[in-house]
């Protein structure tokens, strides 16, 4: 079950300055432009795969919002950077948990029930709660009010029992919890059941490019699968360059 729904309603920073002997170890993202949508929904959305069960667990990192305003296009850049920043603060999931009866109809778990059973575990281990709502920037709620009714009209049931959950976006020390572009695993648990996310989102980065050869690879390779050689991240084109 892949959603292919956009919605214009957000943006991403994707990296942050950084000094140049680590942003050399950075992968190079690729331009929002660029980003296969299908490509990063098939990354940041896991469903389970059973029969009896419909589970779903929708990371929405900002680079998926980025992606969807630079393809839509025509949305103000105050409205783009105002959304950015409020994505940014947390590490945002959409989720929904139900089983299929006996009979063939589904049966879905309320919004506080997931919410209970619903835990985040990120790249360095820690484990982190669904924030109550009220420790949640107000302004999400008003977001979240607005997405839900254009989901249930799309995705039908599905879209209907969508709840959204914000986590804490960033570590004691001040950094992502969890960054799309380094090395890791997000893993997401609805009661035993674990959904992982792998990082870093290779369809944000640039392809990876064996230099000796000129094959290219996913951007999250690191060296040629087939004969070893370390792998160079490739010259992603920007607009206007080509």
């Amino acid at each position: 079950m892949r959603l292919m729904f956009l919605s214009c309603s957000a943006a991403l920073l994707l990296a942050t300055a950084a000094g140049a002997a680590q942003a050399q170890q950075r992968p190079q993202a690729r331009p929002p432009e660029q980003v296969q949508v299908n490509d990063l929904l098939s990354e940041i959305q896991v469903t389970s795969g059973s029969t009896s069960t419909l589970d779903l667990v929708w990371w929405m990192p900002p680079a998926f919002w980025d992606v969807s305003l630079a393809q839509q296009g025509g949305i103000p850049d105050d409205m783009r950077a105002e959304i950015n920043a409020l994505f940014s603060q947390y590490v945002v999931l959409a989720a929904v948990s139900g089983s299929m009866g006996n009979l063939g109809a589904a049966s879905y778990m309320g919004e506080a029930e997931l919410r209970d059973k619903l835990v985040l575990v990120a790249p360095d281990g820690s484990t982190h709660r669904p924030l109550p709502p009220e420790d949640v920037d107000p302004r999400m709620a008003v977001l979240v009010g607005a997405l839900k009714p254009m989901f249930a009209s799309t995705l039908g049931p599905v879209g209907s029992n969508l709840n959204f959950y914000a986590f804490p976006g960033r570590a004691a020390d001040g950094t992502l919890l969890v960054d799309p572009l380094s090395d890791g695993t997000m893993t997401v648990r609805i009661a035993e059941t674990e959904y992982p996310f792998r990082l870093p989102l290779a369809s944000l980065l640039a392809p990876a490019r064996d230099p000796a050869t000129g094959e290219e690879f996913p951007g999250n390779y690191r060296f040629n699968p087939f004969t070893g050689a370390p792998l160079q991240a490739a010259q992603a084109n920007r607009p206007g360059n080509e």
